[in-house]
């Protein structure tokens, strides 16, 4: 088994000799190709410990990231565009929620509005 060879002794201390009936149960809901992904995933994560289930079904689980023509990612937003993005959508909620006011008003006899 590949988690015993990447965590050694200590595998066997936690896990035992043999699967428990949940990790099997587990193992047996994940593709192939969901459990080599898994494993590549903990050996990048270099964790000192072997993982517990959820730990290890979550890594099994995780998307890589998207490379497009070597890009890994698009680059950081600058500090001014993102205030003022984050600026601009906090005007939309706040539009949205004085609508909402507004409309709630109205329908308990507010007419001036």
């Amino acid at each position: 088994m590949q988690l015993a060879e990447m965590f050694g002794k200590s595998f066997y201390r936690e896990m035992g000799d043999e699967p428990t009936v949940l990790w099997t149960q587990a193992i047996a809901g994940l593709r192939d190709d969901q459990l080599v992904l898994g494993l590549k995933n903990l050996a990048q994560d270099n964790l000192s410990f072997p993982p517990n289930l959820s730990q290890f079904v979550s890594a099994c689980q995780r998307v890589p990231p998207r490379r497009f023509n070597g890009v890994k990612s698009l680059p950081e937003p600058s500090k001014q565009k993102a205030d003022t993005n984050m600026t601009i959508a906090e005007e939309q909620q706040a539009e949205v929620a004085r609508r909402e006011i507004f409309k709630k008003l109205r329908l308990r006899g507010y007419s001036d509005l």
